[in-house]
């Protein structure tokens, strides 16, 4: 009568027992081995940012955990190290194909300036032929003519200084405004007031002309019945104020807008680039110095530069500036 309770009671403990045996081969050895199989599984994927795995174990699996954690970590240091190598190398390989390619263009340039040398003088010395026969032929009118046009060469030639006098600058000016004048038989009138001394006063190189030019195309040119342009240069306290206006087609509103945004803008082009470069090349030579530009339709444009006298920026080497001139 009792065996049978002692056979229950017999497998009722083989069966705790065998579940304990189970629990704890499972937390000792397939846990472990579960939770390194499936960060293998991560790492294979190239995800080496998972934590490291912790075991209590102090026998051979884990010494095999804490193995597999060093054996992460070396594999992360060593891909993040040919990650970085990989990505030294394509600045280095980039930065090689950048020298190769400008010293390309440096032989290029060199070349073509050896080229060119010859066509300034030859340039130069055509045109004095020209007006000498044409003042021994009593050509006065084209005389003058050709040696404003040579001069106008020879300043855009051979000027390379950021900074001019003004005296430089208005003569440049009157050369090319005498030019337009003989072509368009005298419509456009052109009018001066200068109150600073010419002599003392710099301006950046090449803005004068570019200005003007763009008031004859863009302002006065259309007028059937002829236009004027006036400049008008005085001193406010420390700056030197340089008004260019004409009595042209003006701009409305959108376009004044838009072409201020433009020359405003790193890299101008298009309409404006003239502008453009004449407003950075401010910004960039001086603090305080301003480029401005005010118009109304039908009525004319009024432009308006403040340059600063005796302040300067460091000494810059924009090899654009000279270029885009």
């Amino acid at each position: 009568q009792v065996m049978p309770l002692i056979i229950l009671i017999v497998i009722w403990i083989v069966i705790v027992m065998t579940f304990g045996v189970w629990k704890i081969i499972a937390v000792t050895l397939a846990r472990p081995l579960i939770l390194v199989m499936q960060d293998s599984r991560k790492i294979a994927q190239n995800q080496f940012d998972t934590p490291e795995i912790y075991v209590e174990n102090e026998d051979e699996i884990g010494e095999l955990v804490q193995a597999f954690n060093k054996m992460k970590k070396a594999m992360k240091r060593y891909i993040h190290t040919l990650e970085e190598k990989n990505k030294i190398a394509e600045l280095l390989y980039a930065e090689e194909m950048e020298k190769m390619e400008l010293e390309k263009n440096l032989e290029h340039t060199q070349l073509e300036v050896l080229k060119h040398q010859v066509n300034p003088h030859f340039l130069f010395n055509t045109l004095n032929m020209i007006s000498s026969m044409a003042r021994l032929e009593d050509a006065d009118v084209t005389s003058k003519m050709i040696i404003s046009l040579g001069n106008l060469f020879r300043y855009n030639l051979r000027t390379i200084e950021q900074e001019v006098y003004l005296e430089q600058e208005i003569e440049v000016l009157e050369d090319y405004i005498y030019i337009q004048q003989m072509r368009f038989d005298s419509r456009i009138c052109y009018e001066k007031k200068i109150n600073v001394d010419e002599k003392i006063v710099k301006i950046p190189s090449f803005t004068l002309q570019p200005i003007v030019e763009n008031a004859f195309v863009h302002g006065v040119l259309s007028k059937e019945s002829g236009g004027k342009i006036m400049l008008k240069v005085w001193q406010k306290e420390d700056k030197v104020v340089i008004v260019i206006a004409d009595n042209g087609k003006g701009m409305e509103k959108e376009k004044l807008c838009a072409l201020n945004q433009t020359i405003h803008q790193k890299n101008t082009s298009g309409y404006g680039i003239g502008l453009g470069n004449i407003c950075r090349r401010i910004n960039i030579l001086y603090t305080n110095g301003s480029f401005k530009i005010f118009s109304k339709k039908d009525m004319g444009t009024i432009i308006r530069m403040e340059i600063p006298q005796g302040e300067r920026k460091e000494e810059i080497k924009d090899v654009s500036l000279v270029s885009s001139r």
